[in-house]
């Protein structure tokens, strides 16, 4: 029974408008106990055609079941994602550069404007800024070329000249700037001796000297230095007391100086006077007169010429 049953399987082909038939061979059980109704009139079954209730051929696409072309049924942007990603808009400020990668490949570079990109997972867009930027290194200890610690403050200004090396040359761009800059001051501060840096020529000097060894670090990584000065500089430890002590004593002593020389603008006005009194005796009688008439005192005037206050 069993061998029948599997040589009596119904192959049917179910289309829009008409009747599940039998395709070939014996009913088998299920066909005896539910019988399949019959047609309704005008209607034409078959195993390879189906038609309507007039008679008319049906199209092919309407009774099999076959899929239609992507691009009559979805929309444009449903159709793109289909095809490997969507097709959408980004805007590029006019500081910045936007590089497209898909794959991992560049593929292009979008200028200023709004444009238009495919977005999927196998395109990526690193967006650069363009605009000017500054870096410091803060806290430095550096030692001069006499062996005392300094501890110096330097900063440096610069942008980003080319976006895709910036991006493809070094993972950290901006840290390799940083080290560069760390270097170029310690070579230079290591030239000088401290008193040489303590004095304003000598850090000019050293602000000349940085720019250019920091350029030649970062060259190749689309970055170009527009400038780099050293911002702070001061001693550490005990040495810093010790320079306020000089420098306290060296205002002291300006100040002592100062002093001393007015005391002896002071004698010399007093030497003056006394040897003008001396070869004036005249003058000598004329002050006293003076003065002791601004005080109110009476003055009487001896027979040898000399006043006598009472």
């Amino acid at each position: 029974m069993d061998a029948a049953l599997q040589r009596t399987r119904l192959h049917t082909k179910v289309c829009p408008g008409a009747h599940a038939v039998p395709a070939h061979g014996p009913a088998g059980p299920a066909a005896r106990h539910e019988p399949v109704p019959p047609p309704r009139a005008g209607v034409r079954t078959g195993p390879d055609r189906a038609t309507n209730n007039r008679g008319r051929k049906q199209p092919a696409e309407q009774c099999c079941d076959r899929q239609r072309p992507v691009e009559e049924d979805v929309p444009a942007a449903v159709a793109g994602r289909h095809r490997g990603g969507t097709m959408a808009k980004i805007t590029v400020q006019a500081h910045e550069r936007v590089l497209v990668y898909r794959d991992g490949v560049f593929e292009a570079q979008l200028e200023p404007g709004r444009s238009t990109v495919r977005q999927s997972r196998r395109t990526r867009q690193e967006r650069i800024d363009l605009r000017l930027r500054q870096l410091s290194v803060t806290g430095q200890e550096i030692f001069t070329a006499d062996g005392v610690t300094v501890r110096v403050t330097a900063i440096v200004r610069w942008r980003v000249s080319d976006p895709r090396a910036f991006v493809e040359q070094a993972a950290a761009p901006e840290e390799l700037l940083h080290v560069a800059l760390q270097l170029a001051v310690r070579d230079a501060i290591g030239r000088h001796e401290l008193d040489d840096l303590l004095r304003a020529e000598g850090r000019d000097a050293v602000t000349a000297a940085l720019a250019e060894p920091v350029q030649a670090q970062v060259a190749g990584l689309g970055i170009t230095v527009l400038g780099a000065a050293i911002r702070d500089l001061g001693v550490v430890g005990e040495l810093r007391a010790a320079l306020a002590e000089t420098a306290l004593e060296r205002q002291r002593g300006r100040a002592a100086l100062e002093r001393a020389r007015g005391e002896a603008a002071a004698l010399r006005s007093l030497a003056n006077s006394a040897k003008l009194l001396d070869d004036h005796p005249a003058l000598a009688t004329l002050r006293l007169v003076q003065a002791a008439g601004e005080s109110g005192a009476t003055v009487v005037l001896t027979p040898d010429g000399l006043p006598a206050r009472t």
